[in-house]
């Protein structure tokens, strides 16, 4: 192992270009961003002007074009030429972008967390030296490393054995800068514990000399990675709560560290320019200590949300789907009705103060004074689909109606689906992996990533007329499908379909009724389809008379006077109601129906009439 004076001796001959390397120009992910979608245009366009005359004319006046290089480095532009040899020189006319920037332009700028999880997985992949860099071949020809997990392990190391948790700007540019392969990280973290031993014995004058010519702004680049934390004086640290993750994704590339220090050219490039992490490049590997799943698991699984008005036949639908997905596996079909038996079918209908302890689980007092985790619904359903092969299935009914971004919580990152339906991004979650996972070592419980296997499918509902109890955001959103669930149906075969009678010598069916008030709540009252009701609001199941006019008058009365007519009620400038304005309170209307008194307006009753005639 080098002595720190045999370093700093060597350090004065060495070439100031002899070190960790990115071209000297925009190094914030996102301005990079921003400068590959200009050259888009210049070269969809076929613009006569140089890609440097066309960025210069453009609206990033404070960018140069040659930080392109850096699009090269963050794997959002690719050039093939420089990567076989064939070519030496840019040009930017035939250099192709790739599918992470496909990826990323794609994304809701809004939605800040899948944003953060691309700039940290494409960070993580910057090499040294990489093709794009012009003196590779000459200078840098012996650095042949990922960078990152380099600056991980040696931040790990200077913690565990050395009990240093920073790095300073002037022992990254001596140490770490310099160093040349991964399997050096032991020899650097010794150097910089020896370097703050001898510090103050050491020519102050000599060191700011060397620090002066090895300062190639690569802490610039790590700037974009959430996963370090950089200060005002560019020390260097890592995220404390990301610790567990970063042990993680380094057992993992070191496992396989010979094949990521050999790779080619082109296979660097292709690492690079993927949507994968650089943790799973080689994934049949990594099996044993990832997530991912074996050939024999259900792949698929998706998070999907059925969706409409009260009564549309939500719950029916997902039936339906559990079928489509599940049948082939369990030879037969399930029901409505035994979905809450079955073993691969975890269901529950969240309110209002449901929270993420309920949801995932907590740890409670047992009689004998212990304590011990009682498990949430996504952690029984996690772990059931961990241990089997086959389908696994959450149910969550009524979403809309409690905060199900509190409820989710650090669940969030795993809902972005790979394309076999397991997590994209993990995380580290302690009390999680310490309920599904109760055989491992505290150590490893601590180290373990949660991920959602591909034989996990997560359905909601939502009520739509419910959105104002708990609004959900466009983040939440984005990660799931919706399916929405329509109030038409086809009256020569719904069955759900009575005759009733509204009130004295005038009688309809359920069908014409429930479709004339849905086109008045639209057409005459101007609110949306959200106060709307389905076909299936009411089920009667009976043809008894006296039956179906209580369930009218307990089950639907309210929610018309309540969430509906109250509304156009309050407005105004709107002449219609459904009820009669001169019915001013609940009571007078519930005992009108009950004596099979007309309660409608004048409006809405010519509308039925005049649907019953059709």
């Amino acid at each position: 192992m080098e002595s720190l004076q045999d370093k700093l001796t060597r350090l004065k001959t060495q070439k100031e270009t002899d070190v960790w390397y990115l071209v000297k120009q925009e190094l914030n992910f996102m301005r990079v961003a921003t400068l590959v979608n200009e050259w888009k245009k210049w070269k969809d366009s076929k613009s006569s002007l140089t890609i440097a005359d066309y960025i210069e004319g453009s609206r990033l006046t404070d960018t140069n074009y040659r930080a392109l290089t850096n699009a090269y480095n963050y794997g959002l532009m690719r050039n093939d030429n420089i990567v076989s040899g064939t070519s030496s020189k840019p040009s930017y006319k035939v250099a192709d972008s790739t599918p992470v920037w496909e990826e990323l332009s794609k994304v809701n700028f809004a939605d800040v967390n899948t944003i953060s999880n691309i700039i940290d997985r494409q960070i993580e992949k910057l090499y040294i030296s990489n093709p794009y860099d012009d003196e590779s071949k000459n200078i840098r020809k012996s650095y042949r490393l990922f960078i990152v997990p380099t600056i991980y392990a040696i931040l790990i190391e200077l913690k565990e054995k050395y009990n240093i948790s920073t790095i300073t700007k002037e022992e990254f540019i001596l140490f770490v800068e310099t160093t040349k392969k991964f399997a050096d990280y032991t020899e650097t973290a010794s150097l910089i514990n020896e370097y703050r031993e001898r510090r103050d014995s050491l020519d102050s004058t000599y060191i700011s000399k060397l620090i002066k010519g090895f300062n190639n702004r690569v802490h610039l680049a790590l700037k974009n990675l959430s996963l370090l934390r950089i200060d005002k004086n560019l020390s260097l640290s890592l995220e404390e709560d990301k610790i567990p993750l970063i042990r993680e994704r380094l057992d993992l590339y070191q496992k396989n560290v010979d094949r990521y220090e050999n790779l080619t050219s082109k296979e660097i490039v292709d690492i690079q320019c993927s949507t994968s992490s650089l943790w799973n490049c080689f994934e049949e590997n990594n099996k044993d200590v990832s997530n991912i799943e074996s050939d024999k698991k259900v792949s698929g699984g998706e998070n999907i949300i059925f969706y409409g008005a009260p009564g549309t036949g939500k719950s029916h639908d997902i039936v339906e789907y559990i079928n489509e997905k599940a049948e082939k596996y369990f030879n037969r079909k399930f029901s409505n009705d035994t979905l809450n038996s079955e073993e691969n079918i975890f269901r529950i209908t969240l309110y209002p103060d449901y929270e993420y302890s309920d949801f995932v689980g907590q740890l409670l007092p047992q009689k004998d004074g212990t304590f011990e985790y009682k498990k949430g619904i996504f952690s029984s359903a996690l772990q059931y689909a961990q241990e089997t092969d086959n389908p696994v299935f959450m149910i969550l009914e009524e979403m809309s109606r409690a905060n199900v971004a509190s409820v989710f919580g650090d669940l969030f990152q795993l809902l972005d689906r790979k394309e076999d339906g397991s997590s994209e991004y993990g995380i580290n979650n302690s009390m999680l992996a310490e309920m599904i996972y109760p055989e491992l070592s505290k150590e490893n419980i601590n180290k373990k990533v949660i991920t959602l296997p591909s034989n996990l499918y997560i359905i909601g509902t939502v009520n739509t007329s419910d959105q104002n109890v708990f609004a959900m955001d466009t983040a939440f959103k984005r990660r799931f499908i919706w399916k929405y669930k329509s109030t038409d149906v086809d009256p020569s075969t719904f069955k759900n379909n009575p005759n009733i009678k509204l009130f004295k010598e005038f009688n309809i069916d359920w069908y014409h009724f429930y479709t004339t008030i849905n086109t008045f709540i639209t057409d005459n009252l101007n609110l949306s389809e959200d106060k709307q009701i389905g076909p299936y609001f009411i089920k009667f199941n009976t043809n008894n008379n006296s039956k179906i006019h209580s369930l009218l008058r307990d089950k639907l009365l309210q929610y018309l006077w309540e969430d509906v007519d109250s509304i156009a009620r309050n407005n105004y400038s709107n002449e219609d109601t459904i009820f009669s304005k001169d019915i001013k309170s609940f009571s007078t209307l519930y005992e009108k129906f009950d004596n099979q008194e007309n309660i409608f307006s004048d409006t809405l009753t010519m509308n039925f009439e005049t649907k019953k005639e059709e």
